[in-house]
């Protein structure tokens, strides 16, 4: 109001992004009311948002009356402003590694330094930019009721839920106190394969008696889980079920296979072979580290010494 009697004749406002009309002034004197030739005036304004900056913008008031004295009110309120979402920081490297398990924790970051972060939430699908099967919907990994700064605890994705044999793409969005959305597609990826390889012997019962090497046997490994193979291994015991001497240790049939099957007929190690019946087993390994075995899968009758007279 003007007491002096010559009335008011106009207001203006500024706005700096610091008290008392420091830092950033982000709008310049902007008149909110002119000639108003009266002793009050109470009309509610408002500030020009879009030139506002980001965060807290501090409000002086100043007014003039016709007789040219005027007055400031320093910051006589202030604007928050936040029209962005909360940053998403993916520093998670690329997880292209086949798993036959959960329990791995990812390192992507949320924050929002304004109005605070208030949830942040991860979904799965098997195509890029949330396409295919949506295998896992949108799933709270931190959610608050007081506005965070930002969160930093690495987590982990709902491992059972997946899909096998296929990828599962990771994408996040995180919200503000003010409801706005940030969302980063496909940051990373899981690779998952729960399927136990398989061993199958497809050879027939070896009972001939034999004093030199060079047979190849029928057992073939496979694997259906998506990781593919990557190494198959026999052994040999003097006795069944891995028992007895251990004649040979665990040998290789084949490695980095990488491939669904390996049907390569193969041969054992017949110079180690005990002179008796020895009993073959065969295990197996997937690139995601699951592995089967298969024991006794077949034998070899080893005789390479004469009659005794």
């Amino acid at each position: 109001p003007d007491t002096g009697g010559s009335l008011l004749d106009r207001a203006d406002y500024a706005a700096w992004t610091a008290p008392g009309q420091t830092g950033t002034n982000a709008i310049p004197w902007t008149a909110l009311a002119t000639g108003i030739n009266a002793a009050a005036y109470t009309t509610d304004w408002s500030v020009n948002f879009a030139l506002l900056a980001a965060g807290t913008n501090y409000i002086t008031v100043r007014a003039y009356d016709v007789a040219g004295s005027s007055v400031a009110l320093p910051d006589a309120f202030v604007v928050k402003k936040d029209t962005a979402g909360p940053v998403v920081t993916d520093s998670q490297a690329g997880d292209t590694v086949w798993r036959n398990g959960g329990g791995t924790l990812y390192n992507v970051d949320f924050a929002d330094a304004l109005s605070g972060l208030t949830t942040a939430e991860y979904a799965v699908y098997t195509a890029t930019g949330l396409g295919g099967t949506n295998v896992k919907p949108w799933t709270v990994i931190v959610g608050s009721n007081v506005a965070l700064t930002d969160w930093t605890t690495d987590w982990g994705v709902d491992f059972a839920a997946l899909l096998e044999a296929v990828t599962n793409y990771v994408s996040v969005r995180a919200q503000d106190a003010l409801g706005t959305f940030t969302t980063a597609t496909d940051l990373f990826l899981v690779l998952k394969d729960t399927t136990l390889p398989t061993v199958t012997a497809s050879q027939a019962g070896d009972d001939a008696w034999r004093k030199v090497g060079g047979t190849l046997y029928n057992v073939d490994v496979a694997d259906t889980g998506g990781s593919l193979l990557d190494r198959a291994e026999y052994a040999a015991w003097t006795g069944t079920g891995q028992t007895g001497t251990n004649v040979i240790s665990w040998t290789a049939i084949a490695t980095g296979i990488n491939a669904a099957s390996y049907t390569t007929d193969w041969g054992v190690n017949f110079a180690l072979l005990a002179a008796a019946t020895n009993y073959i087993s065969v295990r197996v390994y997937d690139v995601a580290g699951s592995s089967a075995v298969l024991n006794d899968a077949f034998s070899v009758k080893k005789d390479t010494s004469g009659p005794v007279v």
